[in-house]
């Protein structure tokens, strides 16, 4: 039982609380502090969970000292909500992209977003065809630094920030786009890629951490070596030069995402292991 009331304590990490990069400047437990702390309520929760094969291995190798109370369930995306059939029309519309080819990543703008390796490859791919837009959603501290970047390259006209997407725009903008990008330097689990495969999208994922479990390279994307801006652009651009086998790619993402990250299916596994906490307590 917790230290709090006698109340059975469930902790789900996400991967800044767990793992650490201390040359990207990633994770909170770089800090003695926090290393602390987080050993701590881990050490004290009746149940840990972690949502990719990556962070239960950092978890149970380098935190906890037993993983009897840890539980590997992978975060989940609504299958009837993130559907290759929603349209991206108005997002079109609205950014001007009929007869476009879309290029979209969507996250927060941090140093560990790889997005200046995107930009750069970005302004590669532009460079052999005039009919690709970017958009790359999402804020942060490093956004106006991104902008910088893609007018010093000469494509800022060829990107477009939209800035902060609300959940409810969100499968729009992947069913607009053609392939979805994921240059993460550092990843725990990559919701956007769930998601954009849901929508049948293929991606272009970084080779790190949790992505490795949801990019099969040459199935249903890529994985390119973190900062290689020529393989990145080089994928992309393979994509979009041979759509239909980024369309084969897209629908296998789908069937992936049916069969091993249903939201549903995520559910039904956390109340299970609630269950079986309940009834122990």
């Amino acid at each position: 039982m917790s230290v709090i009331a006698n109340i059975p304590l469930v902790i789900a990490v996400h991967g800044y609380d767990v793992y650490t990069e201390p040359d990207l400047g990633y994770g909170i437990r770089r800090y003695k502090g926090y290393d602390i702390a987080v050993r701590w309520a881990l050490d004290k929760a009746n149940v840990v969970v972690a949502p990719s094969l990556h962070l239960y291995r950092v978890v149970s190798e380098d935190i906890l000292k037993s993983s009897l109370k840890l539980y590997l369930v992978s975060n989940g995306v609504d299958v009837k909500r993130f559907h290759p059939e929603v349209s991206g029309s108005h997002v079109k519309r609205r950014w001007r992209l009929e007869g476009k080819k879309v290029v979209f990543a969507l996250k927060r703008h941090t140093r560990w977003c790889g997005f200046e390796y995107l930009i750069a490859a970005a302004a590669h791919v532009c460079g052999v065809r005039k009919d690709v837009v970017f958009i790359i959603g999402g804020d942060g501290e490093l956004r106006p630094f991104y902008e910088t970047l893609a007018a010093k390259l000469g494509i800022r006209r060829r990107i477009i920030f939209p800035g902060w997407i609300s959940r409810v725009e969100v499968p729009s903008y992947y069913a607009a786009c053609d392939v979805l990008v994921a240059p993460s330097l550092v990843e725990g689990f990559g919701l956007t890629v769930t998601e954009a495969m849901a929508m049948g999208k293929p991606v272009v994922a970084s080779d790190v951490g949790g992505l490795r479990e949801q990019i099969t390279d040459k199935v249903n994307g890529f994985l390119v070596p973190p900062k290689s801006v020529r393989v990145l652009a080089d994928r992309i651009l393979y994509l979009l030069d041979n759509p239909d086998e980024a369309r084969r790619m897209g629908l296998r993402g789908r069937k992936i995402v049916e069969k091993m990250f249903n939201l549903d299916d995520r559910v039904e596994r956390l109340l299970q292991i609630f269950r079986r906490l309940a009834k122990s307590s």
